[in-house]
């Protein structure tokens, strides 16, 4: 083999290497991508129930801020989704879950005027890339996501 086959070789070992380590580091029925581990809920349930069952586990719903996560979830057949974007009321911007900063990646479903900036709001994603905001009665299925355990063995 020559040097470029080498490396490509050890590319590929070291990268499964890592997904083999982060697989082992989310849950049983989780599946890690983007430093995160993802559980898909194909149950249609409130924005508030979604809330609720991703926070028995530590978890809460799925950012989607890059096309990159549109795409992976699209590929597992996600289509209607709860996202954990949210309205901060003091600063009226959208923030994900436990960030402070404004969210800079949003897909507004503009065709549709979207959002209309409600009170009692929750997003829903249409096929990942229409995101509306609805009101709390609506049901939908959801992701819940949780960062991959650093933890440190002693």
């Amino acid at each position: 083999m020559n040097r470029l086959q080498d490396w490509m070789l050890y590319s590929a070992i070291l990268f499964l290497h890592f997904q083999l380590l982060h697989a082992i580091s989310c849950p049983v029925g989780w599946h890690y991508f983007d430093g995160s581990c993802f559980f898909v809920e194909f149950n249609d349930k409130t924005c508030l129930k979604a809330q609720q069952d991703c926070s028995k586990h530590g978890a809460h719903l799925a950012k989607l801020n890059s096309q990159k996560r549109i795409d992976y979830f699209k590929a597992k057949n996600v289509r209607y989704i709860w996202i954990g974007l949210h309205k901060h009321v003091s600063t009226n911007t959208w923030r994900w879950h436990n960030e402070n900063t404004a969210a800079t990646f949003t897909r507004w479903d503009v065709a549709d005027e979207q959002p209309d900036n409600r009170e009692d709001v929750c997003i829903n994603a249409r096929y990942l890339d229409k995101w509306h905001d609805q009101n709390g009665e609506h049901k939908s299925n959801s992701v819940c996501e949780k960062p991959v355990c650093k933890c440190r063995r002693k």
